[in-house]
């Protein structure tokens, strides 16, 4: 079906158009190339919806097979950073439920060498739905705001002290030899970002990136970044560390304010070890 499978041209346009969640991309996909017939307007939600699962089925056929590969070029920088003394972390993150497993088969294609010694995060980037709140309950959105600000600062250093936790009992569950269970923490609302207050999706997080520099006994000066979203890269420079983008394909002419360097990719020395290790001494 030609609305379950996209081209890779089709799905960048989608996702400069739509919300940046997967039901926002089918959503952009219909509004553009116009709804079925026989899919009245109240029902479109409920479609899109049908749409959507079938999307997710097939992803995750695809990670399960490993389909989808690593970007080239990256197998060596990380030799390479690895053999020089660096700490190299990988953090997943998907708007699906299935981070841990797009984290599992990152790992599966790299050499057993290599992957021994990367650290993993997996991050939930699908919003919860929550039920929705009666009138009385729900308030005025003018006040619901100021609460949120006015706890905003309490409840980060709260958040990431209980996610340092989290990911120190990840640690002593895997020297244990027990297999390590991706973390649970709460996610840290940022009232000035609107489809996160919407409850529509999350965000990756300064206080998440701080944390697992935490873990690893890291100050975030020291810290490299490389990202290929916009969103990964403002939250690496909002937390201190030094933000580098690797664009995904077709999205290279796009502006990246927060990047020290843009790079087009691994492969061909672009982003090469000795140029990444330069941006941070």
């Amino acid at each position: 079906m030609d609305c379950v499978q996209w081209t890779p041209v089709v799905y960048n346009d989608l996702l400069c158009s739509g919300d940046g969640t997967g039901r926002g991309l089918v959503m952009a996909y219909f509004n553009t190339v116009g709804w079925p017939l026989s899919t009245a307007t109240s029902e479109r939600g409920t479609f899109a919806e049908k749409i959507l699962q079938a999307k997710q089925k097939a992803f995750l056929k695809l990670i399960e097979k490993d389909g989808i590969p690593l970007r080239l070029g990256v197998v060596k920088v990380l030799q390479n950073a690895l053999a020089d003394g660096a700490k190299v972390v990988l953090i997943g993150g998907t708007q699906s439920e299935y981070g841990v497993e797009l984290t599992a088969s990152a790992l599966r294609q790299l050499p057993q060498e290599v992957a021994a010694q990367v650290r993993t995060f997996s991050i939930n980037l699908l919003a919860e739905k929550d039920p929705a709140p009666s009138a009385a309950e729900a308030g005025s959105a003018a006040d619901i705001m100021a609460q949120l600000r006015s706890a905003t600062a309490g409840v980060k250093q709260q958040q990431l002290n209980v996610f340092v936790q989290s990911l120190t009992a990840r640690d002593e569950e895997s020297e244990e030899g027990r297999v390590p269970q991706a973390p649970s923490f709460p996610v840290n609302v940022d009232p000035n970002l609107v489809a996160v207050l919407s409850g529509t999706r999350r965000m990756l997080e300064p206080s998440f990136l701080a944390a697992v520099a935490a873990t690893l006994s890291l100050p975030l000066s020291s810290c490299l970044f490389c990202a290929g979203t916009t969103s990964a890269l403002q939250a690496a420079a909002s937390a201190g560390m030094a933000p580098v983008i690797i664009p995904r394909r077709f999205a290279g002419n796009g502006q990246y304010d927060d990047a020290v360097a843009k790079f087009e990719g691994y492969e061909g020395g672009q982003a090469s070890w000795p140029r990444l290790r330069n941006l941070i001494q």
